[in-house]
């Protein structure tokens, strides 16, 4: 009776050990690539590619930047119009404005998207 329930204690730390390590794994894995994507983003052209290609909860995402064409860019902010195919079926052609600010660690963050698509199709 002992070597059992001695031999499941041991298999339930096993399995204890094998999830905290699991866990730490995973969060070294997230803080790398954190780490890796806010290097990147110092490259304007990286930022908007990374912030109208990929999220959870970007509505606005397309599958790849098409045309990118800055109106304004100073030091500190940026406002540029960026084409692409939208994400979801049908993959209509969308323009969007995208701004942009540099934070105190000269990584471009967002500020806004904006569909411009039926704006464009109204003047023409």
């Amino acid at each position: 009776m002992k070597n059992t329930s001695l031999s499941k204690k041991r298999q339930k730390a096993n399995i204890r050990k094998i999830s905290i390590v699991s866990l730490i794994i995973v969060i070294i894995l997230v803080l790398i690539r954190i780490n890796y994507v806010n290097s990147r983003c110092k490259d304007i052209n990286y930022a908007i590619d990374y912030y109208m290609t990929s999220g959870i909860f970007n509505n606005n995402k397309v599958l790849a930047v098409n045309g990118m064409k800055l109106t304004f860019s100073d030091d500190n902010k940026t406002i540029a119009e960026v084409s692409g195919l939208y994400y979801e079926a049908p993959h209509f052609r969308k323009k969007y404005q995208i701004s942009l600010s540099k934070n105190k660690g000269k990584m471009w963050t967002l500020d806004y998207i904006k569909d411009i698509t039926d704006d464009i199709n109204k003047n023409n």
